[in-house]
Parts: structure tokens; C-alpha cells; sequence
């Protein structure tokens, strides 16, 4: 009888918008207006009441003004769904307290607040995606409500993001 005695491939540790942690999370079941990756701040799209969410494409649309509402959570990877990224009127969870893993586009320590991307800028071009500094095309997280639990040393690595919303 022959026994498996060697792996050929080792899973990686964390995947973008894959849970950091066993805490249980708070989300909420939303639509996906278009193809959302996992790991992307989405906002409610006020344009459609079927309850979809979007990733966020203006400034008013990560912090929310009197007309707007601000990112209400993150998307992520759930394992139980047969691709990701979801789909056009997929159901999307929206993560709105938790602890994930997102890609940060910059590099830097936690110490430092959490950006929201709305506008490609350069070779930046994940829109929902995060940012540890100021820049074209990037807005500050509502409520400091996002927070960067590691640090990264080089651009669009893995970084632990803590999410607290209401």
C-alpha cells in the first residue's frame, strides 16, 4: 500500500479579505452591484433599492456628506462560495466589525490612519482598496473606524486591518 509522503503545495497563510482571526464578525448580507473582489471597502449603492453595495468612486462616497452615506464594511473571502471575486447580483457579505487581511498599496507601520482608494491614480488601481498615507484618489476612513493592526514593508502586501462600524 502506497502513503502519501510529500506536498507539492503549501496554502498561503492569508489571502486578501480573509478573516485574521476566530472572533466572530458582524455583516451584514448585501448584492454585489458589479464584480467585488474580497477585501474591498463597498458603500450602499443609493441609486438601486435592492439593497447592492459598490465599491466606493468618489470622495463623499468613503466619507459620506448630508446627501451620501459613508463605506458601511469590507467584502470578504468566504470559502464557502464557488468563486471569488462575486458576481453581479451575488450575495456579498459586507464585514462591518472584524479583523481581516486586505492588500495595502503602500508601506508602512500601524501607527499610521487607514485611506480609502476612489480614484485610480499611477499604477494604484484598486478602487476600495487601502492606503496607509494621503494621496490623489484617496480618501480618510469614516468614523476611524479602520485601523491598521500591522505593518508592511514593501507595497501591495498583506496588512491586518481591524474594521469597527456601527
Amino acid at each position: 500500500m502506497a502513503f502519501q509522503t510529500a506536498i507539492t503545495r503549501s496554502p498561503a497563510a492569508a489571502v486578501e479579505g480573509m478573516l485574521a482571526n476566530t472572533e466572530r464578525p458582524i455583516v451584514s448580507s448585501k448584492l454585489a452591484k458589479a464584480t467585488t473582489a474580497p477585501g474591498r471597502a463597498v458603500r450602499v449603492d443609493t441609486a438601486d433599492l435592492n439593497d447592492q453595495c459598490t465599491v466606493p468612486t468618489a470622495a463623499a462616497q468613503v466619507t459620506g456628506d448630508a446627501t451620501t452615506a459613508p463605506c458601511m464594511g469590507v467584502t470578504f473571502w468566504d470559502n464557502t462560495q464557488n468563486t471569488n471575486p462575486y458576481a453581479a447580483n451575488d450575495p456579498l457579505p459586507v464585514a462591518r466589525k472584524c479583523r481581516l487581511w486586505v492588500v495595502r498599496e503602500d508601506a508602512g507601520d500601524a501607527s499610521t490612519p487607514v485611506y480609502i482608494r476612489h480614484t485610480a491614480n499611477g499604477g494604484n488601481t484598486i478602487i476600495g482598496g487601502f492606503a496607509g498615507a494621503a494621496g490623489t484618489g484617496l480618501s480618510l476612513a469614516p468614523h476611524g473606524s479602520f485601523r491598521w493592526l500591522s505593518k508592511t514593508t514593501a507595497v501591495n502586501q498583506l496588512a491586518e486591518l481591524a474594521v469597527d462600524l456601527p
